[in-house]
């Protein structure tokens, strides 16, 4: 699956100097079966185009001098795989807005 639409992110800042997002992804970029957490498949992740480091720390993905309102999209690649358990898969992945 490549670039698949998972959410729109509504970003909003008034400060002069713009703003940071950082993220950060609790299983680093693997969607692991809740059940069975030996199957797990890798994924990745893009913020309005450009890919992101999926780590379990936050690191910086986008910065804007701009004050304003503005989306950025974000979509999932991976490679389906031929042989995996059946199940949940799921990985939790945060988004932190902060003043520059």
């Amino acid at each position: 699956m490549t670039n698949l639409k998972v959410a729109t992110i509504t970003e909003q800042s008034n400060h002069a100097s713009g703003y940071k997002i950082r993220a950060r992804s609790l299983n680093a970029g693997k969607l692991i079966n809740v059940d069975d957490h030996n199957s797990f498949v890798n994924y990745n992740l893009s913020y309005n185009g450009d890919n992101i480091p999926l780590a379990p720390a936050n690191v910086p993905i986008y910065s804007t001098t701009n004050k304003g309102t503005f989306t950025k999209d974000v979509k999932i690649t991976y490679n389906q795989p031929t042989n995996f358990s059946a199940g949940v898969y799921q990985d939790t992945v945060q988004f932190t807005i902060e003043a520059n």
